[in-house]
């Protein structure tokens, strides 16, 4: 007898495993630190602001500030500011600073003798008669004749020289003399006064022109020695005249 073999069953397909709660939880927690993250990036664009933003993007400005510190004279050399950076000095001020400027000495010096001249012979006594003698007039003039004649020299050889940087102090010295030379009573005989007063103009005259040849404009020097040389001889026609009054 001949025994069929039982078919053999087919396999049941297994079902599909259920999903784990705790995976789906796990899910849930990702996406949720992901929209923290993203809240959390906007309340720090929101706090720092533009600026700080425009910061944070370029790597809170490391290289790119070390580079302007440099271009601008930093990097730890000397000099530097408070915040580490030198500070530029424009080429203007540099430049001004370092060029050879008048001393304001030189510039006060002729300032000064220029105002002495033009006061020289504010207070001048003009006509004749207020001394009470030519003899008397003489003494007190004797002084000044020769403070005249001394500063007139002397600034006759600066002018010769043109030391233009010596001219203003014998510019001054010469108007301060003729000041006070103009002072003095007018001489009681009207040629002598006359005298008195062109020499006294013509060293004014003279220091002026001198003024004017050392500032750069040198033909000044030869007017300034003729006026000098007038000066002289105004004050050798005065004495010739009171001499030969005074043999009478």
């Amino acid at each position: 007898m001949t025994t069929t073999p039982e078919p053999t069953p087919e396999p049941t397909p297994e079902p599909p495993p259920a999903r784990d709660d705790e995976s789906g939880s796990d899910d849930v927690r990702f996406d949720l630190r992901i929209a923290l993250g993203v809240v959390a990036v906007l309340a720090v664009v929101a706090a720092v602001g533009p600026f700080g933003w425009h910061l944070l993007s370029r790597g809170g400005g490391g290289s790119s500030a070390s580079a302007v510190a440099v271009a601008r004279g930093g990097g730890g050399g000397g000099g530097a500011g408070s915040n580490g950076v030198a500070a530029v000095v424009s080429p203007a001020a540099t430049s001004s600073s370092s060029s050879a400027s008048p001393a304001p000495a030189a510039e006060s010096a002729a300032q000064r003798a220029s105002a002495a001249c033009s006061a020289a012979l504010s207070g001048a006594k003009t006509g004749s008669g207020t001394a009470a003698s030519v003899d008397a007039w003489v003494v007190k003039a004797a002084p000044s004749v020769s403070a005249l004649r001394s500063d007139s020299a002397a600034l006759h050889a600066v002018i010769v020289s043109q030391d233009a940087a010596a001219v203003p102090a014998a510019a001054e010295s010469m108007c301060v003399t003729v000041s006070t030379a103009s002072r003095l009573d007018a001489n009681p005989e009207s040629v002598n006064a006359t005298s008195w007063q062109a020499a006294l103009s013509a060293y004014v005259a003279g220091a002026t022109d001198a003024l004017a040849g050392a500032s750069n404009h040198t033909a000044y020097y030869q007017a300034a020695q003729a006026q000098l040389t007038q000066g002289e001889q105004e004050l050798d026609v005065l004495t010739a005249h009171i001499t030969a009054n005074a043999h009478r």
